[in-house]
């Protein structure tokens, strides 16, 4: 059976919707344990992703392929031990990487809020803040959900939304725009 190659259009589609709903299954147990429903939130990723990719294919152009020079990129398949062999590697340092990366978050946040800092942000989004519906108090944890993702500061979200003791309509009402809005 022969595979059709994919176009740029579909590929651009493809990307798009991997860009909001990746990571699902964690992103979502993250927020479940902030406080909101795991179905809930990811039914609203799902949605999200479903309705950009109709946007951008509505101003996308479908274009003619030439099936050879899309083949003519394709190269061997590396044997099963050697594919392992590099993903182990490659896991190992993505790990280390993400590691490193909520290191330097939580203590950049714990720094940000020893010297005041994080009130600053704040009160410069609280315009989107205010559009979104959000309090000021979930300010901290919009920031962190916007500039880091749910992924690198779930730990963070999860923390600090028990810490400001947050009501549930606000931790759901934060959780949905995070989850709609964040790469």
């Amino acid at each position: 059976m022969a595979v059709l190659p994919l176009s740029v259009e579909h590929m651009t589609l493809i990307t798009v919707f991997v860009l909001i709903a990746h990571n699902l299954p964690q992103e979502g147990i993250i927020q479940a344990k902030s406080g909101i429903n795991f179905v809930k939130t990811t039914l609203v990723r799902l949605a999200a992703a479903v309705l950009t990719c109709l946007a951008v294919a509505w101003w996308l152009q479908p274009a003619q392929t030439d099936a050879a020079a899309a083949f003519a990129g394709l190269r061997e398949v590396p044997t099963l031990a050697a594919f392992l062999q590099k993903w182990g590697t490659d896991m190992f340092r993505l790990c280390i990487k993400i590691l490193v990366i909520i290191f330097s978050v939580m203590i950049l946040i714990e720094l940000m809020k020893a010297y005041n800092v994080i009130d600053v942000f704040v009160k410069v989004f609280e315009p989107v803040l205010k559009l979104m519906g959000l309090h000021r108090e979930a300010g901290l944890l919009w920031l962190t959900g916007a500039l880091f993702g749910l992924a690198y500061g779930g730990a963070i979200i999860v923390e600090q939304s028990r810490e400001l003791k947050l009501s549930a309509e606000e931790v759901e009402k934060l959780q949905l725009s995070i989850a709609s809005t964040t790469p």
